[in-house]
């Protein structure tokens, strides 16, 4: 990458100041107009300005240190504009410059270079189980969830829970609604130790019409750091205040790279709670 360019833009913000910031087509004219040959570093700051990457630098809402946060503005400029490592890194470093912002040493010994978030841990997902129980037992056990009596729905849930196959499994997830906390924690236990084999399961109960069987899968699919769950909890991100919460801390215990542009995103929420929430996720891959 041409530094002239880095030196030009530190003029021009010295000149016109920071709402060039923020505005993308008189960044590039200015640069185009004092750097014409610098084609390549042009298209590469301007599309960081689409990205909102100076706006973030200079209006931080989170305690994240500056390597990480710049290491997660870098991936933002790969995910969403496929840039090199190089040009990514550049244009981060240039806009720091140009701002007035110190400029990290060692930039490349932050977080992600050392690959924080391909993290392939969690549970390992084998072939499902054929449902091996009786379906007449099947059966009392789904009326049992049902029954007014709590002690049965719970020795339901304990006996499913015991061996639990597809059948079994599907059952278990429907007794996340139950209206007994004790039937739902119970329920909730028998999929975390049921391990990757409850997991398609949790994933298909992202998409149920109830919140709180939303919420308890995503929490589940975390705690069991379900890397196959990583789309469909940045899916959840877009789908409402009360499911939000649960999903960004699913997504910071799953620590998938895929997972840290949608959550950066969250860092100039206007909610302190959502911001909160996807700061203490985002430090996870640190």
């Amino acid at each position: 990458m041409n530094d002239d360019a880095r030196t030009i833009l530190l003029s021009l913000v010295s000149r016109y100041g920071t709402s060039i910031a923020s505005d993308p087509l008189r960044c590039e004219a200015l640069l185009r107009d004092t750097c014409p040959r610098c084609r390549r570093e042009i298209f590469v700051l301007v599309n960081a300005v689409r990205q909102q990457i100076p706006a973030d630098l200079l209006s931080p809402r989170h305690s994240l240190t500056p390597e990480l946060f710049r290491s997660f503005l870098k991936k933002r400029l790969q995910d969403e504009l496929a840039f090199s490592d190089e040009a990514a890194t550049w244009a981060v470093e240039t806009w720091a410059t140009a701002l007035g912002i110190n400029t990290i040493k060692n930039s490349a010994k932050s977080g992600l270079s050392h690959g924080v978030g391909d993290r392939k841990q969690g549970v390992t997902f084998p072939e499902d189980k054929k449902s091996e129980t009786d379906p007449e037992q099947r059966a009392e056990w789904a009326a049992s969830l049902d029954s007014k009596d709590s002690t049965v729905r719970l020795a339901a849930i304990q006996a499913m829970a015991r061996d639990p196959d597809n059948e079994t499994l599907h059952l278990l997830v429907t007794a996340l609604e139950n209206p007994s906390w004790n039937i739902r924690e119970a329920a909730f236990d028998a999929l975390i130790d049921a391990g990757g084999r409850g997991v398609p399961h949790l994933i298909d109960a992202l998409g149920d019409s109830h919140e709180r069987v939303v919420t308890t899968a995503a929490l589940a699919l975390g705690a069991l750091q379900a890397q196959e769950a990583t789309e469909p909890l940045i899916a959840l991100l877009e789908q409402g205040r009360i499911r939000i919460p649960a999903a960004i801390w699913a997504l910071g215990e799953i620590r998938d790279s895929r997972a840290i542009t949608p959550l950066t995103k969250f860092l100039n929420n206007r909610d302190p709670q959502i911001v909160a929430e996807a700061e203490a996720a985002l430090k996870k891959f640190a």
